[in-house]
């Protein structure tokens, strides 16, 4: 059997950024399915989808690697890239189209992530109400608001997931979704990013674009600060993994569970310094928590908010027609 390879490449191109955000405008991306599924778990929760407290965010959880596990894996000969599985490929059209907008919104989180060191986004249309937005005539809109670590830069992502690479009207499409929001509490968004994940030939590759907004629009407000619901919903599915753990386990007071999930080769934890702020579901105070300890978490070698994800070593290996993982 191929050992297992647990790092890969991501091919990317970046256009109009401004040369002081120093993004190259071709690379290669090096991450990890930890990397991958972190995004996963944490990705902005689509409109209306809010739970009660109960298992739905549990079962949420599941879903989501469920899903990555479906879609994707490593290149058969080298390892170094991501793929479609055989098993994305034979979903219907509409199936298709669903799975694509879920790994747009999660590369979109990615990319943000480890380039822009912007891990927190969340949806525009969940919380529209809440944070009074008006935004430009017009039905189309930004998917996610996001900030960096330090909570002083804003910006603001139309996210897209093709089964091919974008054409010209696709891209000016996004491109005006996200010129729509300008302003976060009366300051100025410092980007606003189209960004599009497709596959060329089978394999995964991103494209993002910061488009300058038309010198027409007016800039927007939002009011901050943001709605507690914004980080319940950042941390919940995870949260609600390491809880379900914690629940059979005696050692829940003393240290944060590890939640194994054994028919995804997947294990979730969270830092010891973070962890009793989500067990109490005090969501608001465990971001600015993740705000004033993002290094610390980093070199505890958690994510910057907190929370780690494992994969395990299925996770890099060929998964073919039939083969039981």
């Amino acid at each position: 059997m191929q050992k297992p390879r647990n790092n890969f490449l991501i091919e990317y191109e970046s256009d109009d950024f401004p040369p002081a955000e120093n993004i190259l405008p071709w690379g290669r991306l090096s991450v990890t399915w930890d990397d991958v599924l972190g995004a996963a778990l944490t990705v902005g929760r689509p409109p209306g989808m809010r739970y009660i407290y109960g298992r739905a965010s549990l079962y949420e959880a599941f879903f989501r690697i469920s899903l990555v596990r479906m879609a994707l894996e490593q290149n058969e000969s080298a390892g170094e890239e991501l793929r479609r599985t055989m098993a994305f490929d034979s979903l219907d059209p509409t199936e298709k189209g669903a799975v694509n907008y879920f790994l747009g919104m999660v590369f979109c989180k990615l990319f943000s992530e480890k380039i822009l060191k912007a891990p927190w986004l969340y949806h525009v249309d969940a919380y529209r109400a809440e944070l009074r937005a008006c935004l430009f005539p017009g039905r189309s809109r930004p998917d996610f608001i996001g900030h960096d670590l330090a909570g002083t830069r804003w910006y603001i992502f139309e996210s897209k997931g093709r089964a091919a690479k974008p054409g010209k009207i696709e891209i000016e499409g996004a491109k005006r979704q996200a010129k729509r929001v300008t302003s976060v509490e009366g300051k100025p968004v410092d980007l606003h990013i189209a960004a599009i994940t497709y596959f060329r030939n089978g394999v995964l590759e991103f494209y993002w674009r910061d488009p300058e907004p038309e010198e027409t629009e007016e800039s927007i407000g939002i009011d901050i600060p943001l709605p507690e619901d914004v980080w319940r919903n950042y941390y919940e599915p995870a949260s609600d993994l390491i809880r379900a753990a914690g629940e059979a386990s005696p050692m829940t007071q003393r240290s944060p569970p590890t939640s194994p999930i054994q028919e995804l080769d997947v294990s979730v934890e969270a830092d010891p310094k973070i962890w009793p702020l989500l067990r109490e579901r005090n969501w608001l105070r465990a971001h600015d928590v993740s705000l004033e300890l993002a290094d610390v978490f980093l070199e505890d070698g958690y994510r910057p908010d907190g929370l780690r994800v494992k994969a395990g070593e299925s996770w890099g290996q060929r998964r073919s027609a039939g083969e039981d993982d």
